[in-house]
């Protein structure tokens, strides 16, 4: 495993005894929470300023207009008096002065009073106004004064307060499930909470599956903190032998899992053929039952076998009654050529001699970690699948585990989720925490987000449709929105009219006869009328009308958008938990530099304190 420390460039050259101060404290946490102070506070004061309150100008329009009437006689008035005085000096130099002088006051006298009266006036509001003005500019300071002594303590807290708050779990939980991420973002999520759990004495089992050594970082930081032991698979497979410790039972339901787990589809039948061969193997072996030695027994009974001194004369001829039984039919013969072949994957170099036994969870408190790396994939893939089984089986028999323990798996999406379950089912059994990492989110991991008694951290998921579903979990939210605008115009014009004539004629006639003794009398009487009538009718009339309309529908939205969960930082993360007040969705940051910092608050201390 590689031994460079991959965290922050910003934690490269600090003391290693600053950062394990800073790290290694004992209270949980997966982050830090940014939280911004925002503005200060501002004084009530400032809504009531001093006014100024300029003083009235002094009302010089009587003064004025006396100097301006005397200055549109001015001239004439100058010649009078000079007129005066050649006249008025004969009569002597007294009296003649003195009524000379008379005159002059009374010519231009009312001018030059009125002038002093507008300088004086003018003076004295200058003074006023100056004496406002200074009277203002003290009490704006103690304005300003008073509101600084007012905001200073609001202003010093947002200045010097904690901006990043310890991020950790609100509920108790027994798994966390991180989906995402980049190959150098699980080492800071893994260095910033494994930290903690080492600082309380505690054990952490680290199963890195991804290649990419994400627990490095944590392993240089935890040696000077507590013990820390690592291996990588299947290269140190002389110090640690999967099956070391287990009997021929246990081998075999172990390896059997791990084969099912290889085929595309579940098949119950072959998995118990296998279970069955490999039990039948490990029972007629009288030593330990190393992959090397299991391989060898298969090949007993596909009559294949050439002696290596792996096994003993007596432990060949108990294989050698179940050859029959074994490999009696075409389907079994396959079942064990792919048995064999798949072990043979897990042979190592030295067959005994493994000083490092499973499950590596004790009550001892340390790190431990085990990658798994291999340039043939389909060995490197088989011994992930033993490895994480041979775990299980440890889990599931309660062998040597305590409560509070830690058991991180790195890279588990291609595990399966029956098998995942199964480790989540086992590890709440026995009090084990377990940490899931898996790079993407898809339908098979997909059914494990949301579970019960976990929580799920989202980092960055680069593919669309992952991030839609990360997204579509963390949840919508609703908003009103603008969603129709209406307009109608209408206009009703009506025009009409008419015309009517009427005519009539009236014809009156009357003979009148009458006679007496004095004679006889006849009048005739005519007349004729005529009448004409006519009458024109015009109507018009428009009416206009316009109606507005908007409409406001509730919008459902994502919470965070997936193009967010796209573009994530490599080091931030989304928590999502539940409880009993309700879903809780925070955004948080692994960084473990973030502990350097001036600002940060204490590891006790959370963000609503």
């Amino acid at each position: 495993m590689s031994d460079n420390m991959i965290v922050d460039d910003s934690v490269r050259g600090v003391p290693p005894s600053s950062v394990e101060r800073a790290l290694f404290v004992p209270a949980e946490r997966w982050g830090w929470q940014y939280v911004d102070p925002g503005p200060p506070a501002l004084s009530k004061l400032r809504e009531r300023p001093p006014v100024y309150v300029e003083p009235s100008p002094p009302d010089t329009r009587r003064w004025q207009a006396t100097v301006d009437k005397a200055q549109r006689s001015m001239t004439k008035r100058v010649i009078w008096t000079v007129v005066l005085f050649f006249v008025l000096a004969p009569f002597g130099k007294g009296f003649g002065f003195v009524l000379w002088l008379a005159v002059a006051a009374a010519a231009f006298g009312p001018m030059l009073l009125a002038k002093r009266n507008i300088s004086a006036a003018l003076q004295a509001y200058q003074e006023e106004r100056e004496r406002r003005q200074r009277d203002h500019r003290a009490e704006e300071q103690r304005w300003k004064d008073a509101i600084s002594a007012e905001e200073g303590p609001e202003c010093q807290r947002v200045n010097t307060c904690d901006l990043w708050f310890p991020l950790r779990l609100e509920q108790k939980v027994d798994r966390i499930d991180v989906f995402g991420g980049v190959p150098h973002g699980w080492p800071h999520l893994l260095a910033t909470f494994a930290s903690t759990v080492l600082a309380e004495h505690g054990s952490v089992l680290v199963l890195d599956f991804t290649e990419h050594d994400v627990a490095a970082g944590l392993m240089e930081l935890a040696r000077g903190v507590t013990s820390v032991t690592g291996m990588q698979l299947p290269r140190d497979s002389d110090r640690l032998d999967l099956l070391d410790g287990l009997d021929a039972e246990e081998a075999a339901e172990v390896l059997a899992d791990a084969l099912e787990t290889l085929r595309p589809a579940t098949d119950p039948n072959l998995r118990a053929l296998d279970a069955d061969v490999l039990l039948a193997v490990g029972q007629c072996l009288d030593g330990g039952l190393s992959p090397r030695r299991l391989a060898a027994g298969v090949r007993v009974l596909q009559r294949a076998y050439e002696d290596d001194g792996c096994l003993s004369l007596e432990e060949v001829t108990r294989l050698t009654r179940h050859v029959d039984l074994a490999g009696g039919t075409e389907r079994a013969q396959d079942e064990l050529r792919f048995l064999r072949t798949a072990l043979d994957l897990l042979r190592s170099r030295v067959d005994s001699g493994a000083n490092i036994r499973l499950p590596l969870l004790t009550a001892k408190p340390g790190l431990t970690v085990v990658a798994t790396s291999d340039g043939n994939h389909r060995r490197k893939d088989f011994v992930d699948r033993v490895l994480f089984h041979a775990v299980l089986q440890r889990l599931g028999s309660g062998a040597s585990t305590v409560a509070g323990q830690v058991l991180v798996v790195a890279g588990a999406d291609h595990l399966g989720s029956t098998s995942l379950e199964s480790m989540a089912r086992q590890a709440l059994r026995r009090g084990v925490r377990l940490v899931y990492l898996f790079e993407h989110l898809r339908d098979e991991t997909r059914r494990l987000i949301g579970s019960s008694q976990s929580a799920t951290l989202i980092m960055r998921l680069g593919n669309a449709e992952e991030a839609a579903a990360a997204a579509e979990f963390i949840g919508r939210g609703y908003s009103m929105k603008l969603s129709q605008v209406t307009k109608q115009v209408g206009i009703t014009s009506t025009y009409g009219g008419g015309t009517s004539t009427g005519f009539s004629t009236t014809i009156t006639e009357g003979n009148t006869r009458g006679g007496g003794s004095g004679g006889s009398s006849f009048s005739n009487s005519y007349s004729e009328s005529i009448s004409r009538s006519t009458q024109e009718m015009t109507n018009w009339s428009k009416a206009d009308s316009t109606t507005d309309g908007t409409v406001h529908a509730r919008s459902y939205e994502f919470s965070v958008e997936p193009t967010t969960i796209q573009s994530l930082p490599a080091t931030a993360f989304i928590l999502i938990e539940g409880g009993s007040g309700g879903r809780r969705t925070v955004i948080g940051d692994c960084n473990p530099a973030i502990a350097l910092l001036s600002r940060v608050a204490s590891d006790r201390q959370s963000v609503a304190a």
